[in-house]
């Protein structure tokens, strides 16, 4: 309008209008406590005339920020007891929920190991493992209940502009941008405690850009035009906080994968406490143009247009790429079965029954998503209204710039054919350079279905004509794609990846091995 408006608002939530759920009461085992939610949001926007009845603004801007302290989770880490070698209390039946003491199997006795033997990369990740709160572990049988933070800031902005260029057209713009961020818990010199590179301990930093734009037509007193185009960008990296250390840089013989800031983790064994969030980072860049009619005629209203989108995804997800051990107990168990152990004993002295490791999760795949349709609403009389359309929507695969292709072809595994490039592979599985799929060695890992039709058909029906009961109809055939990150798991396997798997040797043997081959 040609006045000036705008306006302001402040929301805000706070904890102390919440109750204490009842396994966090003090008298239950929690801590006692509320989550501690702060919520404020704060915003404001306004709008007006640039030039009179011709150009026009709008602009918003809204700020959030949440402060919770999370429910309690438990965890369990090595007590005083334990890093000076003494298991009794934490194989006792208090802490193993037996009715008998559990013990360590031979060479130990009394349930106690020599520290002397504890592994020296175990020692140094014991030192980022708090010690356990007496008051919440009574029983001495490690207990640390963690509430991690869980806080959050974002800021969202939006600015528009309207312009009347004629009685006919009229164009416009918008540009939005938001900012969320989630800061990672873990430092090594102002927090060094692992168990808050877990969970919500893993910071989030996220921004998304968003242009979009168009023109709008009046072409004549029944048929109008519009046309839309839009530009997203959206960035997000998830990381940990500074000098958390991976297996490499504590001393394993393995190697690492992460290097840029935030990025590095180590992904823990089941040792007892809760495992390191995993990093990555994941870029989307999408552009779209869109052009749309609407028709009148009568009785009908017809609709009919085309639309472009280009997504583009590129993301790199971390996850094993570091290394990651399991502890079983079956080392300390002195046997072949780990009920007789403890996967804490075993992680301490260094025995892991499993190790993993494989190649990052690489995604920068294009997708290419056109479409058209044509629809009417036939309002045959004041009783029954008819909608009746079609769109014509091919399925063009996306294209994997990285060249990670391969298809599984089931007439292929049920002929037991197998590929010519890759003789080795799993029957069924045709990579680029095999015969009659040319189209992998385009980067694709499907063939594009050009003949996808989608109808729809819809009905409202006043049976009295009097518009108090209407009955609804409606019936639609419609196609989806998969996910662009579903590609993003092919090179983690051959022959583009490997993802390799070491386990144990024989565990009764291996604390009297004359070597330590099969052993850890």
């Amino acid at each position: 309008t040609n006045t000036f408006s705008g306006g302001a608002f402040v929301f805000g939530r706070h904890h102390s209008m919440n109750a204490i759920g009842f396994f966090q009461r003090a008298e239950n085992g929690g801590l006692g406590r509320d989550d501690g939610l702060k919520r404020a949001q704060t915003g404001g926007t306004i709008g007006g005339p640039i030039l009179r009845d011709r150009l026009f603004f709008f602009a918003g801007v809204q700020i959030t920020n949440t402060r919770i302290a999370p429910l309690e989770t438990n965890n369990f880490v090595p007590t005083a007891e334990v890093r000076n070698g003494d298991f009794s209390r934490i194989m006792s039946p208090a802490c193993r929920n037996r009715t008998t003491n559990l013990t360590l199997g031979f060479p130990f006795v009394n349930n106690r190991v020599d520290p002397a033997l504890f592994d020296p990369i175990s020692r140094k990740v014991m030192n980022l493992l708090p010690l356990p709160d007496p008051a919440l572990d009574p029983d001495g049988c490690g207990r640390y209940v963690a509430a991690i933070p869980d806080d959050s800031d974002e800021q969202q902005y939006i600015g528009r502009i309207d312009y009347n260029a004629t009685a006919d057209h009229r164009l416009f713009g918008r540009g939005f941008y938001s900012k969320y961020a989630h800061a990672p818990l873990f430092d090594i010199n102002t927090n060094p405690n692992l168990i808050f590179a877990s969970g919500s301990g893993l910071g989030n930093d996220a921004v998304m850009r968003t242009f979009a734009g168009g023109w709008d037509w009046v072409v004549s007193s029944n048929l109008f035009s519009s046309m839309r185009f839009s530009l997203q960008s959206t960035s997000t990296a998830r990381v940990q906080g500074p000098g958390l250390p991976t297996y490499a840089e504590l001393g394993v013989n393995t190697w690492q994968y992460t290097t840029r800031p935030g990025q590095n983790f180590m992904r823990n064994g089941n040792a007892g406490w809760s495992a390191n969030g995993l990093t990555g980072t994941f870029d989307v860049l999408t552009p779209s143009i869109s052009q749309d009619f609407d028709w009148i005629k009568g009785s009908h209203s017809v609709s009919f247009g085309g639309s472009w989108t280009r997504p583009n995804s590129i993301g790199d997800g971390t996850f094993q790429s570091n290394g990651q051990f399991t502890f079983s107990g079956i080392f300390t168990s002195g046997t072949n079965n780990a009920n007789g152990g403890l996967n804490m004993a075993d992680w301490i002295l260094g025995y892991a029954s499993a190790f993993q490791q494989g190649g990052s999760q690489l995604n920068d795949q294009i997708l290419n998503s056109v479409g058209m349709y044509v629809q009417d609403v036939w309002r045959v009389n004041n009783r029954l209204t008819l909608n009746t359309g079609v769109r014509w929507e091919p399925f063009l695969t996306a294209v994997d710039q990285n060249g990670y292709n391969a298809a599984f072809v089931r007439e292929r595994f049920d002929q037991g054919l197998r590929s010519t490039t890759y003789p080795n592979a799993p029957a069924g599985l045709v990579f680029p350079g095999d015969a009659g799929f040319e189209y992998l060695a385009e980067g694709k890992n499907h063939r594009n279905q050009w003949n996808q039709w989608a109808p729809r058909f819809g009905l409202v029906w006043d049976p009295r004509g009097d518009t108090m009961q209407t009955v609804r109809v409606g019936i639609g055939h419609y196609f989806d794609a998969p996910k662009l990150w579903t590609y993003a798991h092919h090179v983690l396997n051959s022959p583009y990846g490997l993802t390799a798997n070491a386990v144990r040797g024989s565990a009764a043997s291996c604390h009297t091995a004359a070597t330590r081959n099969g052993c850890p």
